[in-house]
């Protein structure tokens, strides 16, 4: 950290269509300036936020972040990248301690407390890359935020673990740790999102944060103040895209017109006398499509997804308690998504854009763009974080972290101008839940789990170390299989 109690830090997101990285200086009382951002194209390295050549990640980033600081002129003094993609989930985990008799809870009651997991054995498929997220003390059946000095005679834990697959943790670190020799943290963007996009009286009654992306969607679920799941969806945006090609037109062209001309809402008059001009696949001539044969193929994807989440939290909240749903990601923008949500759940649907709004417009470019709410939410995590943690010369001068930042003015490089809580729901889905459903117009393939050799059990490790809001107990592997079947997709 600088004289000035400033750092300046190097965020990176990896996406299945770019490597997204941005430099920010985040200072000790939370504010932050986003100086500098720049984008290099995945180009099929990178399937579901899995990296899969590591040599050619390694050099997309190593001139990302060279870049980045000869833009600013600067040298790098952090670098943070975020983990998500394919696999990623939570489940909830438990651990009681019986006292014996009434007395105050102490230190060591939590420690022993944490001490029973360590010789459990667990799947070996797993490992843990998030200690214990949003746990939920009870003291003889009553919840508490701090069970540290409250007479009881049994103590229990509710907490949710976040897991993955290792390659998913893995091939991150081998590419910044290993090949670039980048100090790295890790961050969770779909928990850190969930903080600075749902507030605490949408958690306390139920609600939703679905972040849509090229090929995975990922949905966070909270309910009494507390996270009851998080799952990744193997479907996105391309899926759709991928569809329209069917109709003999390139994957541009499908993009370009399901973002342009395409939509989810139901046919119109209008929709049924469209057309849409296409270049054919071989690029040398064009044609016209009738745009409700357009809108049918979107439709019918979306409306598949959209199930897919349906289906997830309708296994962890109560009928009717879903108070509300907050949307981001790059394929959130798709026309008529928001209204195809509001139908399904009845509830009402926010953009994330429209919630960063109230914190200012200083940085609107990473605001109005959901495909930067990843890459955004870890700058404002970090410079919460390191106001939360500096201690500055006086007492006096400490300065508690605000609810939002107080952003500074953003420089762009010219690329831009273009309550209490009680045990959580432990319903499973049926394994064929996130099974691909056959559409009038699309066979889509089916999303299943490849056969496998019965998983080994090893004991308790401790896995990355991620920053997460958790407070860093309960670090293991996982025990059991998935809740539905994820992590391998025929393609």
């Amino acid at each position: 950290m600088r004289e000035d109690d400033t750092i300046t830090a190097a965020f990176l997101d990896f996406g299945s269509h770019t490597i997204k990285a941005a430099l920010a200086d985040c200072k000790a009382d939370g504010t932050f300036t986003i100086r500098q951002q720049s984008t290099v194209e995945s180009e099929g390295q990178i399937r579901r936020g899995i990296i899969y050549n590591l040599k050619e990640v390694a050099t997309k980033v190593d001139e990302l972040l060279r870049q980045l600081s000869q833009l600013a002129g600067c040298p790098i003094d952090r670098v943070y990248a975020g983990v998500n993609g394919q696999s990623l989930h939570s489940d909830m985990h438990e651990a009681e301690l019986t006292l014996g008799k009434l007395r105050e809870i102490t230190e060591e009651d939590m420690n022993t407390l944490r001490r029973q997991t360590a010789d459990e054995d667990f799947d070996s498929r797993y490992i843990s890359i998030a200690d214990d997220v949003t746990p939920a003390y009870y003291v003889d059946g009553s919840w508490t935020n701090n069970p540290v000095g409250v007479q009881g005679s049994n103590l229990k834990v509710s907490y949710q673990l976040l897991l993955a697959r290792e390659e998913l943790d893995r091939n991150i670190r081998r590419v910044l740790e290993e090949k670039l020799a980048r100090e790295t943290e890790y961050l969770i963007p779909a928990t850190i999102m969930s903080d600075l996009f749902l507030t605490t009286e949408q958690k306390r009654f139920g609600c939703a944060l679905i972040d849509f992306g090229a090929e995975c969607t990922t949905v966070s679920v909270y309910n009494r103040g507390q996270m009851v799941g998080l799952r990744v969806i193997p479907l996105g945006g391309d899926a759709i895209t991928t569809d329209l090609t069917d109709m003999h037109i390139s994957l541009m062209e499908a993009e370009r017109i399901k973002t342009k001309n395409g939509s989810t809402l139901s046919a119109s008059e209008e929709e049924a006398k469209g057309e849409v001009v296409v270049q054919t696949a071989n690029g040398m001539t064009s044609k016209s499509l009738p745009l409700r044969e357009v809108n049918r193929y979107i439709r019918a994807r979306s409306s598949e997804i959209v199930r897919n989440i349906s289906t997830y939290i309708n296994t962890l909240l109560p009928e009717h308690s879903l108070s509300g749903i907050v949307i981001t990601g790059g394929a959130s923008r798709m026309t008529g998504l928001r209204d195809l949500l509001t139908k399904e759940f009845n509830v009402k649907v926010d953009y994330a854009a429209s919630i960063l709004g109230r914190y200012g417009r200083e940085n609107s470019y990473y605001i109005e763009n959901a495909e930067w709410h990843s890459v955004y939410s870890m700058v404002y995590y970090v410079a919460q974080d390191l106001a939360a943690t500096h201690v500055g010369p006086e007492p006096s001068a400490q300065k508690q972290a605000p609810t939002a930042p107080t952003e500074q003015p953003v420089t762009r490089t010219s690329e831009q101008a273009t309550s209490t809580g009680s045990d959580y729901p432990e319903d499973q889905l049926p394994d064929d839940a996130f099974a691909g459903t056959t559409q009038t117009l699309i066979n889509v393939e089916e999303i299943e789990t490849k056969a496998q050799e019965p998983p080994k059990k090893v004991t308790r490790g401790s896995g990355t170390k991620h920053r997460n809001k958790g407070n860093g107990f309960f670090s293991k592997l996982f025990s059991g299989g998935l809740i539905f079947p994820e992590d391998d997709v025929d393609e």
